[in-house]
């Protein structure tokens, strides 16, 4: 029995000779050094334990070697923007495209005209309603300010209603089609363009007098496929010293209204404010002083619509906040990247304030000091 555990021992210590390491390594197609090969032969190491060995060489070398490319096929891809907006007498589409650049990085590569703007495109408008198709006109002289992208092209497609005798028209689906002629690439999208809006609060249409109660309402009759309003009123106001005499005008701009949703086909739609955001605007801007006296001299309205896909794109692009900061991406553009959509800006100029109004500034303990006259 001690024979036999004997000659076990030594059995047990015998070595894969340097000839059959290197058949394992034909076999695997792989070549290596002397100084591989010494790594694997240990003297006092079982067969079993050098065939792991060898095979721990072997992950880690396939692995070192498998080289990773973290760019895809380069494929045109067209970016387009585009807002419809009814009564404009232009209409602009922005046309891109997005980049790759192996050689350098995407900062120097942005800097470069060519790699964002398209040599020679076609953008189409068609108005579905017709069918009347108008090909936009390129401009190059669009101003666009330093930044991290090109500026000296910055090429904008135009539909000028002085040269193409149409104006977007309310409630109307449009199409915008890009074509490359060199490549056969195209992108496409359509929308509806919004209607007007009718504003019956805050503003007393017939006299346009302003005037708020205990609070501040807000109610709009839609325009056709709105989706959302924003609504901001700039307030002009004249001040002067009682002492030297000084006079000055300021306007200062309340955004009372953000994000308002409307069912569509409402026939109105009120959102109700508290009057004391109005009075606490005031008390921000002016401060305390017996010498200077203030006066509201107008009231300017606006009220900005947007359809839904203006909507869509906006909420999805807002900063995220929380712990996930990973961000959806929103794009309605096919075979591309980007928004087409539609909006309106209505404005209601030279409302004047109802003396009702400056009685409660000149009452109100957030404002009463701040010496407002009617």
């Amino acid at each position: 029995m001690a024979f036999m555990t004997e000659i076990s021992k030594k059995s047990a210590v015998k070595t894969f000779s340097p000839i059959i390491i290197h058949h394992i390594c034909i076999v695997f197609g792989k070549s290596y050094s002397q100084t591989t090969l010494k790594m694997l032969k240990f003297k006092k190491q079982t067969p079993v334990q050098v065939l792991l060995g060898f095979l721990t060489v072997l992950v880690l070398q396939v692995s070192c070697k498998n080289d990773i490319d973290i760019n895809a096929d380069w494929k045109e891809t067209m970016v387009i923007y585009g807002i419809l907006e009814p009564g404009l007498e232009q209409q602009k589409i922005r046309v891109s495209k997005a980049f790759q650049n192996g050689k350098t990085s995407a900062l120097v590569a942005a800097q470069i005209s060519d790699s964002l703007f398209l040599d020679t495109v076609n953008v189409t408008l068609t108005n579905l309603k017709t069918g009347i198709e108008y090909k936009l006109v390129p401009q190059f002289n669009e101003p666009k300010e330093p930044g991290i992208f090109a500026n000296d092209k910055n090429p904008i497609y135009v539909l000028d209603s002085a040269i193409h005798g149409h104006v977007i028209e309310p409630d109307v689906d449009y199409k915008i089609e890009v074509v490359n002629p060199k490549t056969g690439s195209t992108a496409f999208s359509k929308t509806r363009s919004m209607g007007f809006a009718n504003l019956a609060a805050p503003v007393i249409a017939d006299n346009s007098i302003f005037n708020i109660g205990q609070n501040f309402s807000f109610a709009i009759n839609p325009g056709r496929n709105a989706y959302s309003y924003d609504g901001k009123m700039d307030v002009t106001i004249k001040e002067w010293s009682t002492i030297t005499k000084d006079t000055t005008e300021q306007v200062i701009r309340w955004n009372y209204l953000t994000d308002f949703i409307v069912n569509q086909g409402s026939s109105a739609a009120i959102r109700r404010i508290p009057r004391i955001s109005f009075l606490q605007l005031l008390s921000s801007v002016y401060k305390k002083n017996k010498d200077l006296h203030r006066r509201i001299e107008r009231l300017d309205f606006v009220t900005f619509g947007g359809n839904q896909q203006l909507y869509d794109f906006i909420s999805v692009n807002e900063p995220a906040i929380g712990i996930v900061q990973k961000q959806t991406e929103y794009s309605n553009i096919v075979n591309g990247y980007g928004l087409f959509a539609s909006r309106t800006e209505q404005w209601f100029y030279n409302c004047v304030p109802h003396n009702g109004l400056i009685g409660v500034i000149r009452s109100d303990s957030e404002t009463k000091d701040l010496n407002f006259e009617f």
